[in-house]
């Protein structure tokens, strides 16, 4: 969980009226923990997990862009592997193409790492979500080539349906507030000098139940 989506949790608990915690926790972890009930609550691209999350109640908040980032001036040698990826994500939905080789890891900075060490070609990533890792650790960015973006997909607040009803509709509807309201300003605080308009979208719009 990056710094922008800790305080997006916690200003949705804020609106609710509900006391949040956020835990910054491995992609695959968080969906186990959130499938057996230990969380309430998470924050996942719309497409990834799906088949785990089906009966959750979701709000969209934000718009993903993913990205292919390849590095400058990599020597091929030092090259072992294809493509880079978040362990947990079907390698199609992250971008590896059929026959590619994939090395997957925890977190975005490992991510990085991977890449910069020359393991691998390229990796795939979400922006803003990769931007706010760039940002907090600016040597990250040196070496990497311009992002080619591959996908646009919503990141969406999904909640449990073990909830009481009237906890799950009093965070579904701050959550829509919170996204319409104070969603630009945390992304441009958090950003700052980044174009936000492409990670914006009208939030809110679809909290139902995914299709069984």
């Amino acid at each position: 969980m990056t710094a922008v989506e800790l305080e997006i949790v916690q200003r949705i608990g804020q609106e609710a009226g509900v006391e949040v915690v956020g835990h910054a926790q491995p992609y695959v972890r968080a969906l186990s923990e959130f499938r057996s009930g230990k969380l309430d609550g998470i924050l996942i691209a719309e497409g990834a997990g799906r088949a785990a999350i089906r009966r959750a109640t979701r709000v969209p908040m934000l718009r993903l862009e993913f990205v292919r980032i390849r590095p400058e001036n990599r020597t091929p040698a030092l090259i072992s592997l294809d493509v880079g990826i978040i362990r947990g994500m079907a390698p199609e939905a992250g971008g590896a193409l059929p026959g590619e080789s994939v090395k997957t890891v925890n977190s975005y900075v490992a991510l990085l790492k991977l890449l910069k060490s020359g393991k691998v070609r390229q990796i795939v990533a979400a922006r803003p979500s990769i931007d706010a890792y760039l940002n907090d650790d600016p040597e990250l960015r040196d070496g990497l080539a311009t992002m080619e973006r591959i996908d646009l997909e919503p990141l969406s607040l999904h909640l449990s349906p073990g909830l009481a009803d009237p906890c799950r509709l009093a965070l579904a509807d701050a959550a829509r507030v919170i996204a319409r309201r104070d969603l630009p300003g945390i992304l441009r605080q958090a950003l700052p000098g980044l174009d936000i308009s492409p990670f914006l979208l009208n939030a809110g719009v679809d909290q139902r139940p995914l299709a069984r």
